[in-house]
């Protein structure tokens, strides 16, 4: 047996070879969490980089933050570390936790995500509670989603809503087979279907809701000066930014389509710098209107009802 260092920053630890074959020295998962952070900081802020590694280390291992705690002392397994070595180096070149582990956690659920997908946010959390408490959960409604993504809208309020019908629909196919392994992951049935909602001529099509809710495209190009080379290199454009110029283009549609299918309910999650632009397309159709703050205070929801 042959004893070898390697200076790899990847793979810092020892190896022994056996034959052709190559197997780790023991090392534990504190000492690989030590080397982690090490390889991080810099490119995060120290927490930012210990909590990226624990969540990294909860995910891949299947660890709560007990079992987390438990585990640090002992050795990781040769497959392990290889895994957590993988995923170490997408982390350093900037890849997404979420897209990292394939795991986003929304609304107490575990979603599968990828670049197909967007990585869904604490916000669209509050758009989903906002649904939640302002619809009786007794009423008998149909809820249509446009712009589903992963899902984690529609399936989130079908867990908590199991009398509703709810419907989701999506332009892009890769992300409706996402979505839908998701539904079937988490037990939820969900009429899914592929729509580019911006075509009018495809509106007969469409389940006739309730409630209405879309979380869509809303970031204006010139705001990408002020997004992480993380968000605009790794996820999926069409589902940040509008096409074209108008910034609008996916409320003033869903505006005309309430104003002609008129939902009882609409939620949108909004671009807080066009909040009061898109509340006065709703106006202009017969709506009332509630702009929400979210907890950071910014106008990031709307609340329409039909008078």
């Amino acid at each position: 047996m042959l004893l070898i260092n390697i200076s790899n920053s990847n793979f810092p630890n020892r190896y022994c070879l056996h034959g052709f074959s190559v197997t780790f020295v023991c090392m534990t998962l504190q000492q690989w969490w030590l080397d982690a952070r090490k390889q991080l900081t810099g490119i995060y802020e120290e927490r930012e980089a210990s909590n990226l590694i624990q969540w990294l280390l909860e995910d891949t291992l299947k660890l709560n933050k007990v079992t987390y705690q438990l585990r640090l002392p002992k050795p990781l397994a040769d497959n392990e570390q290889l895994l957590l070595n993988a995923q170490l180096a997408r982390l350093v070149k900037g890849e997404p936790l979420q897209y990292v582990t394939e795991v986003a956690h929304f609304y107490g659920h575990q979603f599968r995500v990828g670049p197909e997908v967007l990585i869904p946010r604490s916000e669209t959390e509050e758009l989903v509670a906002l649904v939640l408490q302002s619809v009786p959960k007794d009423a008998r409604v149909t809820v249509l989603d446009m712009g589903t993504g992963s899902g984690c809208i529609p399936i989130s309020i079908k867990h908590a809503r199991r009398n509703w019908t709810v419907n989701a629909i999506d332009v892009s196919g890769a992300a409706l087979a996402v979505a839908k392994w998701n539904a079937t992951e988490l037990g939820t049935q969900i009429g899914f279907a592929q729509h580019d909602f911006l075509d009018e001529s495809t509106w007969p099509q469409l389940v006739q809701p309730h409630v209405l809710i879309s979380n869509p495209p809303y970031i204006a190009q010139d705001e990408k000066t002020q997004m992480t080379n993380q968000v605009l290199l790794h996820e999926p454009g069409i589902a940040l930014f509008p096409e074209g110029n108008d910034v609008l283009i996916f409320y003033k549609k869903l505006a005309a389509y309430a104003g002609k299918h008129k939902p009882k309910h609409v939620f949108l999650e909004l671009n807080p710098s066009y909040a009061s632009e898109t509340g006065q397309l709703f106006l202009s159709v017969g709506y009332q209107i509630a702009i929400v703050q979210d907890m950071q205070g910014k106008d990031r929801m709307l609340h329409a009802t039909l008078m």
